[in-house]
């Protein structure tokens, strides 16, 4: 099954099929309207030079442990909020996101 994003509001069960049946059950689309308003470039000042990450002071390192399931909807809801950007949000970067969406689970499982 498709499940189209964009001018619609996404439901809970978009949401859960995403996470949970992976590319092979449920493939995520863009709105083709939509995806033509996207920039082709970047605006110009798309980076903050005073801002720095945030890391474990005693080893230096930060870690988050999500469940593939937990970061395939995070990636989804994070899609959505870019899309709302429209003209401030690039082709390349929607591009990239669907692509880990729906890369085939052997592909997945491998990185």
């Amino acid at each position: 099954m498709k499940i189209v994003i964009g001018h619609k509001v996404l439901n809970l069960e978009e949401l859960t099929n995403v996470a949970f049946l992976g590319k092979d059950l449920a493939e995520v689309v863009v709105d083709s309207q939509l995806y033509a308003e996207l920039a082709t470039q970047a605006p110009q000042k798309t980076v903050d030079p005073s801002f720095n990450a945030m890391v474990d002071e005693e080893d230096g390192s930060s870690a988050l442990l999500l469940t593939k399931n937990q970061i395939r909807a995070a990636l989804l809801v994070k899609l959505v909020q870019l899309l709302k950007l429209k003209k401030n949000a690039q082709k390349s970067t929607v591009d990239f996101i669907l692509s880990v969406l729906n890369q085939p689970e052997e592909e997945a499982n491998s990185l």
